[in-house]
C-alpha cells in the first residue's frame, strides 16, 4: 500500500519515468533484434562451417575488382583436383520468369539453375520428393512450398505436375520448405543446370556463383588455399586474353552476407558489418540514455523523498523497510516500463522492418 501511495503522490514523475524508459527499451530492443538477425544469416545451414564461396579477383587497368561469379570450370574441373572438396555446386541466376500451368500464367517466379549437388551443399527440408533425385533430370523443376501453394493450392500435391517455362515443359520433382529470410540468396524455383546446357556453350566467361562443401577430414584452411591456387591456374589463360591477372579467393558462408562490401555480381542484397556496429552502438547509447534519464528523475525527487524518509524514521520505520520500499518502487516502475516497451516493440517492429527494407 505504501508503494501505491508513493506512486500516487509522484504520478507525474512516475509516468514521465515509465514513458521515457519504455520508449528507450522499445527502440533498443528493435535495434538489437535487427542486429541479431543480421548476424544470423546463413547460420541455419547444417554444414555452415564447411561451406565456402569462390570469389574471382580481376587485376587489370591499374585496378582490382572482386566478383562473386566464376568460370564454369570452377565446377567442372576444379573439385576433382582438390581432395578436400566433398561437393561443389554452381548457381546461375535466371531471374524472374513466367511459369505457365495449364492456361494460367504466374509472373516473377525467381528462378535459379543449379547443379545436382545443390542439396548436398545446402541441406534443406523436403515437403515432397527427395534430394537424391530432385535435380537429376534436365526436365525437372523444384518449387518452394510457398510457390507450390501459389500455383497448385495448399491441398494438392505438386509432384509430377507439368509446368511450362519459355515453351519448354518441366515436371515438378520436389517441393522444399521456404528458405529462411536470413539467407543470402533466395529462390521460388530451381532448375537443373543440365536444362541450359545449350546456353552454357555460349557462356565461357564469369557467369556462375560457386560454392564448395569441404571435407571434415582435411584442414579447412589448407583446402581453401588449394582451391584458390587451382582456380588461379585455371583462369590464367582466360585472364591473359584480357591482359589481366585473375585469381581466386574464398569466403566462409557465414561471412558472405556482412562481408561482401566491394564484391560485384552478388546474388542478392547484402548487409554491411559497419552498419551492424553502428546500430549496436546506437542501441547501447539509447539504452544508457534511458537509464540515465530514469536515474536523474529519481534524483530530482531527492528533497521530497528525504523528507519522507525522515518522517518514516520518526514514526519508527527501520532502515531495511525503507530500502525495501524504494527497491520495490524501482522494480515496479522498471517492470511496467519493460512490459510497455515489449508491447511497443511488437506493435512497431513491422513498421521498422518496412522502413529499413527487411
Amino acid at each position: 500500500m505504501n508503494i501505491l501511495r508513493s506512486y500516487k503522490r509522484t504520478r507525474f514523475f512516475l509516468w514521465v519515468n515509465i514513458t521515457g524508459l519504455a520508449i528507450g527499451l522499445a527502440v533498443s530492443i528493435m535495434l538489437i533484434l535487427f542486429v541479431v538477425n543480421e548476424l544470423s544469416y546463413d547460420k541455419h545451414f547444417a554444414n555452415k562451417e564447411r561451406i565456402v564461396r569462390l570469389i574471382t579477383v580481376w587485376e587489370g587497368n591499374e585496378q582490382t575488382t572482386h566478383y562473386a561469379i566464376n568460370l564454369r570450370k570452377a565446377y567442372t574441373e576444379l573439385p576433382s583436383k582438390i581432395p578436400g572438396v566433398e561437393a561443389a555446386v554452381q548457381l546461375y541466376q535466371m531471374g524472374a520468369l513466367e511459369v505457365i500451368q495449364d492456361k494460367e500464367r504466374f509472373q516473377n517466379v525467381s528462378t535459379l539453375c543449379v547443379d545436382p549437388e545443390f542439396f548436398k551443399v545446402f541441406q534443406m527440408k523436403f515437403v515432397e520428393g527427395d534430394a537424391q533425385t530432385a535435380l537429376t533430370s534436365p526436365n525437372a523443376i523444384v518449387l518452394t512450398r510457398r510457390q507450390a501453394d501459389i500455383i497448385f493450392g495448399d491441398s494438392h500435391s505438386a509432384i509430377n505436375q507439368i509446368l511450362k517455362i519459355s515453351d519448354r515443359n518441366y515436371y515438378v520433382s520436389a517441393v522444399v520448405e521456404n528458405l529462411p529470410v536470413n539467407t543470402h540468396f533466395s529462390f521460388d524455383a530451381l532448375l537443373p543446370m543440365k536444362s541450359i546446357d545449350d546456353w552454357m556453350e555460349g557462356m565461357p566467361g564469369l557467369e556462375f556463383l560457386t560454392y564448395y562443401l569441404l571435407s571434415e577430414d582435411t584442414s579447412l584452411s589448407d583446402t581453401r588455399n588449394a582451391i584458390e591456387k587451382e582456380y588461379s591456374a585455371i583462369t590464367a589463360s582466360f585472364g591473359a586474353s584480357f591482359s589481366a591477372k585473375i585469381y581466386g579467393k574464398t569466403d566462409k558462408l557465414t561471412d558472405i552476407y556482412l562481408h561482401s562490401d566491394g564484391v560485384n555480381a552478388n546474388i542478392g542484397r547484402m548487409g554491411d558489418m559497419r552498419f551492424v556496429w553502428l546500430l549496436s552502438g546506437l542501441a547501447l547509447f539509447i539504452l544508457l540514455l534511458a537509464v540515465s534519464n530514469f536515474i536523474n528523475l529519481f534524483i530530482a525527487q531527492g528533497e521530497t523523498r528525504m523528507r519522507e524518509i525522515g518522517i518514516r524514521k520518526t514514526n519508527g520505520a527501520a532502515i531495511s523497510d525503507i530500502v525495501r520500499q524504494f527497491f520495490s518502487e524501482v522494480s515496479g516502475i522498471v517492470l511496467i516500463a519493460f512490459v510497455i516497451g515489449v508491447v511497443l516493440t511488437i506493435i512497431l517492429t513491422p513498421y521498422f522492418s518496412e522502413l529499413i527494407h527487411r
